[in-house]
């Protein structure tokens, strides 16, 4: 195993600049190029619509960035998302944590509940053994704080499993979230069960994330990973 960090104590860890800035805005003219204006405001399987994007989550960037927090040495990509929160579109989202995947097929699985369609896409909540190995990597394209809805987390909430809405809203009450403030180029890596939420926007300035989910296991037999 990894020397601890504050990753598997936390959670979560600030990243600063893990991409540089001539990459940030490659990145930001590829995705301008590529995706609709209607949609730009969030997009799934970011990685199969922009080559560039392809190559970013399969660079040696990224795979010695997970090896370096995580205690895994082997990871498939199996979530690649664009969101910007900008002054057209511009939401807030409340407590929760990430508790689905995005799969091929529904297969009657004891353990995989809450089966839902986003966008088009298979989503299901799988048992805690598999999300307790993903691992999310959100990179900032802009420069975000409280101003235009930057990233608001809850240490150490993502040790005790699976939540309630009820739990989160406890818990929410009685611990101080954590600001995620961000230079664009930096990151945040995090595990889905962290709780976390996000406000609208108040100066209109874009924040725009990509964000990467990363699994080290496998399904089991006859369900598939919508990759």
């Amino acid at each position: 195993m990894n020397q601890v960090n504050d990753f598997w104590i936390n959670g979560y860890e600030i990243i600063p600049q893990l991409i540089n800035s001539n990459l940030v805005n490659d990145l930001k003219k590829a995705i301008i190029s590529n995706i609709e204006a209607k949609s730009a405001y969030g997009v799934r399987d970011l990685h199969h619509k922009i080559p560039k994007i392809s190559d970013l989550t399969n660079s040696q960037l990224i795979v010695n960035t997970l090896k370096q927090y995580t205690k895994y040495n082997q990871f498939q990509l199996i979530k690649a998302i664009f969101f910007n929160k900008n002054i057209d579109h511009n939401w807030a989202v409340a407590w929760h944590q990430d508790k689905t995947i995005a799969v091929k097929q529904k297969l009657n699985l004891t353990e995989y509940k809450n089966w839902t369609v986003k966008q088009g896409t298979l989503h299901v909540q799988p048992p805690l053994k598999i999300l307790e190995k993903i691992t999310a990597i959100r990179i900032a394209l802009d420069d975000t704080d409280s101003n235009n809805g930057a990233l608001k987390i809850i240490p150490n909430s993502h040790k005790l499993g699976i939540l309630t809405q009820p739990e989160i809203n406890q818990i929410t009450n009685e611990r101080k979230p954590i600001l995620c403030s961000l230079k664009a180029g930096d990151a945040i890596i995090m595990h889905p069960l962290i709780l976390h939420s996000s406000s609208k926007s108040i100066n209109g300035n874009e924040r725009r994330t990509i964000h990467l989910e990363y699994c080290s296991c496998n399904l089991p037999q006859g369900l598939d990973w919508h990759n």
